[in-house]
């Protein structure tokens, strides 16, 4: 669990410093470029999550 988040929190910094540029770029970088990647980041996120639910939960009826 513990390389999952660690794999979480970098591509999650990356993204997000990767939208920062696309926002503060004034159109050198276009958000049909950026858009992708906020859709990719939405997904990744929600899988993680999952992940850890569904993970905490097993954890849970062990105990």
């Amino acid at each position: 669990m513990k390389a999952l988040s660690i794999i979480g929190i970098v591509l999650s910094t990356f993204f997000i410093i990767w939208i920062l540029i696309a926002i503060g770029s004034n159109g050198a970088i276009s958000m049909q470029e950026a858009g992708p990647t906020i859709i990719i980041f939405g997904l990744f996120f929600l899988a993680l999550s999952i992940v850890s639910l569904v993970s905490s939960i097993k954890f849970k009826k062990l105990k």
